[in-house]
């Protein structure tokens, strides 16, 4: 950017001297009014009174240094538009407005064209930096809003007498926010993972101290649960019995769940440790929940069983009364094969397979005679 190269483009009159003027004065006053926003952002002032370190110390120590370039440039500007405005002569005319007229410290000569695409670029860069800090000061916000939730969580811990969320992530984030902004990297989630495990840790301690408020409640609950247990392993265990007893098979009788959930309810009502307590009372509800459903299961199995060999003994009456409808009731065959059914099923215990095998003879036997008919 020097005044070595092609001659500038004359101005041949005082009309095209006016616009040009006119345009590069609004020029000039977009780049001004671009220097006085930066100048007046939140972020430039955020950074002008941190205790700077770091990446965004070096960068905006050489930003603060483009910027008055920039404003030194400025000035330089508007000192040849009031020249050329002062004069008639197209050749000076020629010579400020198109020209190499400004002189750079460092020895260059440029026009004003050039003077304005590089104030535009320092404005740019100025801009982007401080954007990039308004960008992390925008950050103070959340993590004010963090500090207080984790001062919150940490005063439960605390009356808890358990560990509270770490704070260490939050008070460094914090401090590369308050004094190296520039150097966060991009996309950052730290915030975000620590407000979700804050909101996780929030929840937990929460549960904690409610838990320590109704755990008295909670184990006679879990004390009346398994009362209720007791009650329906009795019932069942005789159901079970009966089902023994009549039934011939591999049914087994129920372990009783009852003595080992007492055991574990009255260590929990000797524990202090909160968090031990939330796991024992999940750990013994749930057992209580797989026992019933143990229980309920054994009882089904015992009453399948029974009902099993009613509706067997309804069956066989049901031939016998079929037969006899159909004029077989002094049949010696069917009479034969009658009787080997119901001593089967009058059997205790009951050979339930081998009772439905004489069934299904003695009603394939009533179907034969029928058919015959």
């Amino acid at each position: 950017m020097t005044s070595v190269g092609a001659a500038a483009t004359p101005v041949t009159n005082h009309r095209e001297a006016e616009l040009a003027l006119r345009e590069l004065r609004s020029a000039g006053e977009r780049v001004a009014a671009e220097l006085v926003a930066v100048e007046d952002s939140p972020g430039r002032r955020f950074l002008d009174g941190a205790m700077l370190s770091g990446v965004t110390l070096a960068r905006w120590t050489a930003a603060k240094t483009v910027m008055g370039a920039a404003w030194a440039h400025y000035a330089q500007f508007q000192q040849v538009l009031t020249a050329a405005e002062g004069t008639k002569d197209l050749v000076r005319l020629t010579t400020l407005l198109r020209g190499p007229a400004v002189s750079l410290p460092d020895l260059r000569q440029v026009t004003l064209a050039e003077l304005l695409e590089t104030m535009t670029a320092s404005c740019r860069e100025v801009r982007e930096i401080v954007s990039a800090a308004d960008a992390a000061w925008s950050q103070v916000g959340t993590l004010d809003r963090l500090d207080e939730r984790l001062r919150s969580a940490t005063a439960i811990a605390d009356e808890l007498g358990v560990p509270g969320p770490a704070a260490d992530t939050l008070a460094t984030v914090r401090a590369q926010v308050l004094s190296d902004p520039l150097s966060l990297p991009q996309n950052d989630t730290r915030l975000a993972e620590l407000d979700s495990r804050l909101a996780e840790a929030t929840v937990e301690l929460t549960a904690l101290r409610r838990l320590r408020d109704e755990a008295e409640p909670r184990i006679a609950q879990l004390r009346e649960s398994v009362r209720g247990l007791a009650a329906a392993f009795d019932t069942t265990r005789q159901l079970v019995a009966t089902a023994q007893d009549k039934i011939a098979g591999s049914l087994s009788p129920p372990a009783d769940p009852v003595p080992s959930l007492r055991l574990r309810i009255d260590a929990l009502a000797e524990t202090r440790d909160l968090a031990r307590l939330a796991r024992g009372i999940e750990d013994v509800t749930q057992a209580i929940t797989t026992a019933a459903g143990q229980l309920d299961r054994a009882a089904d199995n015992a009453r399948e069983l029974l009902d099993r060999r009613a509706e067997l003994r309804g069956r066989l009456d049901a031939y016998r009364i079929k037969a006899a409808r159909l004029g077989h009731s002094e049949d010696p065959a069917l009479t034969n094969l009658h009787r080997q059914a119901q001593d089967l099923l009058w059997h205790a215990p009951c050979d339930l397979a081998a009772a439905t095998r004489a069934l299904n003879a003695y009603q394939r036997a009533i179907s034969d005679r029928e058919a015959a008919r």
